[in-house]
């Protein structure tokens, strides 16, 4: 089952975000969605979405297989802690 994510300048409000993030690293959720009669040129049948809770900027990565999300997300994690010189605190799906 998959979930879909607001996007929008409404902020939501979940039972692990009692309170609201003050920074950029401080919450990240996840999700994983398989794409069942959808394929990208390229194969890939799924995409990993990050969002960032504070910011509420999202970036999707497509992949051909599950097993790839953890590469993915080593990727991610890279790639905001040089731009932001400061550690994931806290990643849920």
């Amino acid at each position: 089952m998959s979930k879909w994510v607001d996007l929008g300048a409404t902020r939501h409000t979940c039972c692990i975000c009692v309170e609201p993030q003050t920074e950029l690293s401080g919450l990240i959720h996840t999700d994983l969605t398989y794409l069942r009669k959808i394929m990208s040129k390229g194969g890939k049948h799924y995409f990993v979405m990050f969002i960032n809770d504070y910011s509420r900027y999202a970036k999707v990565y497509l992949i051909k297989h599950k097993d790839e999300t953890f590469d993915v997300f080593l990727t991610y994690k890279e790639e905001v802690e040089n731009q932001l010189n400061k550690k994931i605190k806290t990643l849920m799906d």
